[in-house]
């Protein structure tokens, strides 16, 4: 059983894992945290199929997000056009949100191994 202390750790040690798959270095996300990294490399070595199967939860939960934005993008396009075309609205901050979706969208494919339609299109031509 754990104790309350080694519980607040492991808890620590998944976010620190957490803002690594975010981006930050594994160095960045100890420091933010205050958490010596020889600890967190301790608890990732004492406990390596929760940091796994907390690994398996993050891709699954980009693999949704992906999935829902993929299906969703035609609408999201529409929107940001009609949005773009109000009055009320710069057509330059539309399409920076629309460049900044494009942009995540490829990474999180590659990330996960995902090819785009375009990509599979030219590969098939």
């Amino acid at each position: 059983m754990k104790t309350p202390g080694e519980a607040i750790r492991n808890n620590k040690a998944l976010e620190v894992y957490q803002r690594a798959n975010e981006g930050l270095s594994i160095v960045d996300a100890c420091r933010q945290l205050g958490m010596p990294r020889s600890t967190f490399y301790d608890i990732v070595k004492r406990n390596p199929e929760a940091i796994a199967q907390y690994q398996e939860l993050i891709e699954a939960s980009a693999r949704e997000q992906l999935g829902m934005i993929l299906m969703h993008k035609t609408e999201i396009l529409e929107k940001i056009i009609d949005d773009a075309l109000a009055d009320t609205t710069k057509p330059k901050d539309r399409l920076v949100i629309y460049k900044s979706l494009s942009e995540w969208l490829e990474e999180q494919s590659q990330s996960l191994q995902v090819e785009s339609s375009a990509q599979t299109e030219t590969k098939i031509a």
